[in-house]
């Protein structure tokens, strides 16, 4: 079997890319992550990285992001609308033991037209990307288990 298997879960959907009966890539969203990629935000700009590429961007729920390219004549205090490409993530802590950081969402901006919106679904970015989807069944076989959902969970 090649192609996405997917399955909705209480408080979130899990997908496995299986390709040769191998899993080659795993995804999980919760359902709390309404602020993931393709979500459209609205926020105030804070202020300019000294180069000017970059941009800290203050957003309506009170969370930050980085915004990159920073439109020319984009100034501090004005408010923009973003598409949110990444996440935000925490970076593991180095070796010597030091703390984890947190790394901010990254965001381009988009047009102010452009209404804001959640992150899409799991299961429609799975069927926009043209790769065959299988939704799992909530009785019967366990099709993510038996391509091997649990190891890939635990490596992770």
């Amino acid at each position: 079997m090649n192609g996405w298997l997917y399955e909705r879960g209480i408080g979130e959907e899990r997908a496995a890319l299986v390709e040769r009966g191998r899993i080659v890539e795993a995804r999980v969203r919760r359902d709390a992550d309404r602020l993931g990629p393709g979500a459209i935000v609205e926020g105030r700009l804070l202020g300019r990285s000294a180069g000017g590429h970059r941009a800290r961007v203050l957003l309506n729920d009170g969370s930050e992001a980085m915004l990159q390219p920073v439109p020319k004549d984009m100034t501090e205090g004005m408010t923009l609308r973003g598409e949110v490409i990444r996440a935000a993530l925490f970076e593991a802590p180095a070796n010597n033991g030091g703390p984890s950081r947190r790394k901010p969402m990254r965001l381009r901006g988009v047009d102010p037209a452009t209404p804001q919106r959640d992150a899409p679904q799991l299961i429609d970015q799975l069927r926009a990307s043209g790769v065959p989807v299988t939704e799992c069944a909530p009785h019967g076989a366990d099709l993510l288990a038996e391509a091997g959902w649990t190891d890939v969970m635990a490596e992770a």
